[in-house]
């Protein structure tokens, strides 16, 4: 018998008596799922009348929130009541895996941003990116999309990041270690910096907030904003490209991290992203991170290490919280975040509950995703067996994911 793509699928379904799916946690879908259940405990469907295919499902575990798949994003607005189409009115959009690989927008992106804002909302780029936030709109505005028109507001770890460095004291008092450093600085001692970057604008990242250049023997801080340069302000930046030899860029950064570890210097990472959505997934700063807390952990208990190293960016909250407060013209509808990583996008949401829609085939999972296909499982099966593993903790992840909904790609 064919299977459909996408079929009514709820895998605890019986009779009276036995336990069923629970729906109403779900804050602000549940008023619109295409199913209820009835008196004799059945399923019943009630969907719009131009959504056919559909699989409802959840993990098998103790989540009580279904995940819906979706063919696209346009399905979303297709359940919702007719009278009421914007059910959200906030569409938080990770960049990199969902909108372009970095260097070319993926297909039918900047239509869907578009179709999104037609939608009546407001489209807020929440992005995990080093660069600051006039950078992602260049970026974007090269890869076709119309930031002016589509876009209300970029906000990217790096620009919260450099604001927090430059003593913005709405953010930068947050965080005790980077706060007595500041308060300790002076114009005639400004504070030091070790950077671990790109080598594309790090020094210039710093010195525009104030700070300056420094080796882990004289730093008050460690920036970690990439992952392929480490430059402490004597013009001799090891860097990851050939002519270093091989191996030295890895040799150094050990040398630099131990040597910071032995001072309790604090660290403040940019980037908390472990590994960017490419075909080889390249480590991303939070892979330092992780490796500087587990260094600070030798001497030290856990929790104090992790005191001193603070990830700017999502999963973790306050950069929704930031991009929240930009919210005009709330009219008591949701947001919703669409994203490709579990460990941040969906699990953050999930932290500041916030639906979200987990965008799979252009984004970090596939390539497990895709093995799990190649060995036998369809498509959704692949994806509930990523997700499963992910929140039974065979992945390393700060908070458990449970998407509201998933598509293949960010397309319309």
């Amino acid at each position: 018998m064919t299977r459909l793509s996408y079929i009514l699928f709820a895998p605890f379904v019986a009779g009276a008596g036995q336990n069923l799916p629970v729906i109403s946690p779900l804050r602000s879908t549940s008023a619109f799922l295409p199913f209820s259940v009835n008196n004799n405990g059945s399923f019943c469907r009630r969907m719009a009348s131009s959504v056919t295919d559909l699989r409802i499902t959840r993990l098998r575990s103790s989540s009580s929130s279904p995940m819906i798949f979706l063919p696209s994003l346009e399905y979303i607005f297709n359940m919702s009541d007719p009278s009421s189409l914007s059910t959200y009115d906030t569409y938080l959009l990770d960049m990199w895996g969902v909108l372009h690989d970095g260097t070319v927008a993926y297909e039918g992106a900047v239509d869907a941003v578009r179709k999104l804002k037609e939608r009546g909302g407001r489209i807020m780029i929440l992005s995990n990116s080093s660069k600051r936030k006039e950078e992602g709109i260049k970026l974007l505005g090269r890869l076709g999309f119309d930031v002016e028109r589509d876009i209300d507001e970029v906000i990217t770890s790096g620009e919260v990041s450099f604001q927090m460095l430059s003593g913005d004291e709405s953010i930068a008092f947050s965080w005790p270690p980077l706060a007595s450093i500041l308060s300790s600085s002076s114009s005639l001692r400004p504070p030091r910096a070790l950077v671990l970057g790109s080598g594309a604008g790090d020094a210039e990242y710093l010195r525009a907030a104030g700070w300056t250049l420094s080796g882990p023997s004289d730093a008050d801080l460690v920036v970690a904003r990439g992952t392929f340069t480490i430059d402490d302000g004597t013009g001799a930046i090891v860097s990851k490209s050939k002519g270093y030899g091989e191996g030295a860029y890895e040799s150094t950064l050990g040398t630099m991290l131990r040597s910071a570890a032995s001072r309790s210097l604090p660290m403040l990472v940019t980037n908390p992203d472990r590994v960017r959505p490419d075909a080889d997934l390249s480590p991303m700063p939070g892979t330092i991170a992780d490796a500087y807390e587990k260094i600070l952990g030798e001497t030290m208990a856990a929790d104090d290490a992790r005191r001193l190293v603070r990830r700017i960016g999502k999963p973790h909250t306050e950069v929704y919280e930031l991009a929240l407060r930009k919210k005009e013209n709330i009219r008591g509808k949701a947001s919703i975040m669409i994203g490709d990583a579990l460990a941040t996008d969906v699990a953050g949401s999930g932290k500041s509950n916030i639906d979200s829609v987990w965008v799979v085939r252009d984004g970090i999972h596939f390539k497990d995703i895709r093995a799990r296909i190649e060995n036998g499982l369809d498509y959704e099966d692949a994806v509930l067996a990523e997700l499963e593993q992910w929140n039974r903790g065979d992945v390393v992840g700060d908070y458990a994911a449970q998407p509201t909904f998933c598509v293949p790609n960010f397309k319309w």
